[in-house]
């Protein structure tokens, strides 16, 4: 199966915070699994290193940990961003404030893979796979 890895568990994951993973360490280390990270994950772990430093790892230190661990890049493509608009349509969901997980949502459902998350809050999207751990 094609996993999509929400950013607070790939940070989990280079922070070796092995309580948080435990639930998705299963799906991680199935070889059968092709697990993607998105290119819109390293944008946002960007963003927020510069705004708190001291909180999140930057965003070149994610970047090489993806490619060490063999995560499979999912660039952000034209098809992407237009499936934001079907998503919040086609959902019973209260739109998602965080634009950075909309956009997970849409690149998952676009691919036709399933996003692994840790949000209760993206279950809601039913067009969308959405596996919690």
């Amino acid at each position: 199966m094609n996993y999509l890895l929400d950013t607070h568990l790939i940070i989990w994951a280079l922070l070796d915070k092995a309580d948080k993973l435990r639930k998705a360490r299963d799906i991680i280390a199935d070889k059968r699994n092709r697990k993607f990270y998105s290119l819109a994950s390293i944008w946002e772990i960007t963003i927020k290193h510069r705004l708190h430093p001291d909180e999140f790892p930057s965003g070149e230190a994610v970047l090489g940990f993806c490619q060490m661990s063999g995560l499979i890049k999912l660039p952000i493509q034209e098809n992407h961003i237009l499936a934001l608009d079907r998503l919040e349509r086609d959902s019973d969901a209260p739109p998602h404030r965080d634009p950075f997980d909309r956009l997970l949502l849409a690149q998952a459902q676009s691919e036709e893979m399933a996003l692994l998350t840790h949000d209760k809050n993206l279950q809601y999207y039913s067009t969308v796979d959405v596996q919690l751990v």
